[in-house]
């Protein structure tokens, strides 16, 4: 009976999931559209930031977890799972409103819905890792991204409150929330299913450099703020060398069966972190080197648009495709 009801609760928060991701999508499509025609759209590139950022939780964030709970025995999670499914929509939808509002108490009361559900994907990470432990590392990897997505609804809810801690600037609050969305929590699952595929060394090494590179990339951005602009530097370059021994995996894996869709999107994800990290990589020596170029509204328009676009989506699409209708 137990068994059952796990397989019913999978199917509801996998389905759950797949309309989350097809409603957000659409919402997506419509935020520049209805607030170009509100008036309430923010000044570039402000604007693109909140575009992107918004990406992960109304299309990114469904479609990962459905590909994470579809695979994984829900166990002693299938109550948070249900719960997740049912929650994300809305809280996502709550979130869209948030971003057409001046920051301020009542965005970021629109915010507070996406925060608990952050934290209730974080507790399944934490419990699921608390029960499995650290080994294998792209188990640890996968829970990692989960608990990871709760510092960046933390970090929304910081932005739409419209507080500055360390006297950040706003833009890189908002940039920190959408870190986390992307390289926190869809960069450690991928990484994460790659290293399962595979099974090696190359993308054993991946696993605890994107664990630790994620939060070492938060820190450096704090360290510069407070003066210390090497450590940024080296937390940039860390991470991208991570990524790099992602990409060079994935990319291989997708190149076995570059025939298939499954193949194509997996390598397009591969190419695409590449060339986003090689702009992060750059990016993180501006204090030491000229690259006057190579700017927040550069980067926005390059780095995050070819990562959230590029590596997440066609990932995803990649794994996807991949288990449902590939080689599993």
């Amino acid at each position: 009976m137990g068994v059952k009801s796990e397989a019913a609760g999978s199917r509801a928060a996998c389905a759950a999931f797949v309309l989350s991701a097809v409603v957000g999508g659409g919402c997506w499509l419509l935020t520049p559209p209805a607030g170009w025609a509100l008036g309430c759209a923010p000044e570039w590139p402000e604007w693109l930031a909140v575009v992107i950022l918004l990406f992960s939780p109304l299309v990114l964030v469904p479609l990962a977890l459905r590909l994470v709970a579809r695979r994984c025995p829900l166990g002693g999670d299938s109550r948070a799972w249900t719960l997740a499914g049912r929650a994300q929509l809305p809280a996502a939808l709550l979130l869209s409103a948030a971003f057409a509002l001046p920051a301020g108490p009542v965005a970021a009361a629109l915010t507070v819905p996406w925060v608990l559900f952050t934290l209730v994907v974080a507790v399944i990470g934490l419990r699921r890792l608390w029960e499995g432990g650290v080994r294998p590392l792209s188990a640890a990897c996968e829970n990692a991204g989960l608990i990871f997505l709760a510092v960046g609804g933390a970090w929304t809810l910081t932005s739409r409150l419209g507080a500055r801690p360390l006297d950040f600037d706003a833009m890189i609050v908002l940039l920190t929330a959408a870190h986390f969305h992307f390289a926190g929590f869809i960069l450690p699952l991928l990484t994460s299913w790659t290293a399962q595929e595979l099974n090696d060394r190359l993308t054993g090494l991946a696993c605890p450099g994107v664990m630790g590179g994620v939060p070492l990339v938060a820190a450096g951005i704090t360290a510069n703020q407070l003066g210390l602009p090497c450590v940024e530097a080296l937390a940039a370059w860390f991470l991208s060398a991570a990524c790099m021994l992602l990409a060079v995996s994935q990319g291989r894996l997708g190149w076995q069966t570059r025939v298939s869709p499954a193949g194509s999107l997996l390598v397009l994800s591969s190419i695409a972190l590449v060339a986003g990290m090689i702009l992060a990589a750059a990016y993180g020596i501006r204090s030491h080197v000229s690259l006057a170029w190579l700017d927040i509204p550069t980067m926005l328009v390059t780095h995050a648009t070819v990562n959230a676009f590029g590596f997440c989506l066609a990932g995803l699409a990649g794994w996807a495709w991949r288990w449902h209708f590939g080689r599993v």
